[in-house]
Order: C-alpha cells, then sequence, then structure tokens
C-alpha cells in the first residue's frame, strides 16, 4: 500500500497532514496529454482514477483545479494561487489511507 511504500523496511516516516490539490480534466483531453509524453494510460483508466479521488476528496477536503483546455503554465499558474492566495486547509493523509485500507478489507471479505 501506500503508507508501507512511504515508509519501507524499518523506516518510520508517516504521511503528513497538507493540503490537497487535485487536477482534474476531461479523461479524452488527459489521455492525449499523456500520449504526447510517451506514457501510457486510457481515458477509461483516468475517469475511474478521477472518481476514486473524488470519493476519497470532496471538494471541502480538496481544492480542485480543472485543467481541461488549459496550457501548462495556466495549470501552474492555478496552482501557485492556490498555494499563495488560497487559505491553507490540511488534510490528514495519514488517516484517509487508513480509512483506504479499512474500506478495502472491508470489502474483501
Amino acid at each position: 500500500m501506500i503508507a508501507s511504500a512511504l515508509s519501507p523496511g524499518q523506516a518510520t516516516r508517516r504521511p503528513q497532514a497538507g493540503h490537497v490539490i487535485l487536477l482534474m480534466g476531461e479523461p479524452e483531453d488527459l489521455e492525449a496529454r499523456v500520449i504526447g509524453r510517451h506514457k501510457q494510460s486510457r481515458a477509461d483508466t483516468i475517469r475511474d482514477m478521477q472518481a476514486k479521488l473524488k470519493d476519497i476528496f470532496d471538494e471541502s477536503s480538496a481544492t480542485y483545479i480543472d485543467t481541461f483546455g488549459l496550457s501548462i503554465a495556466a495549470v501552474l499558474k492555478r496552482v501557485a494561487r492556490v498555494l499563495l492566495l488560497a487559505p491553507y486547509s490540511p488534510v490528514d493523509l495519514g488517516a484517509c489511507l487508513l480509512d483506504i485500507k479499512n474500506n478495502f478489507q472491508k470489502l474483501k471479505k
């Protein structure tokens, strides 16, 4: 899981609280961007990942930035605006990961 990847072996690192910024967009548009970077991620996979992230982080616990039709510079400008000008709203990422793990384990039973 993510938590074990953050703290492999004997490491004692833990996820820290932080302001979550989700870059969202039209899956077809994002698929084209990914292909342009010589990577693979289909629109349906992107759509599914975005839906899962929306379930985990609603708009009260994350800042959503719609990237549709924006250049990289425009996206960076919007992210900078959030980082520098928006209120800081940290989320307990460790608790979020634990909730995901517990819900996943319940589904497996």
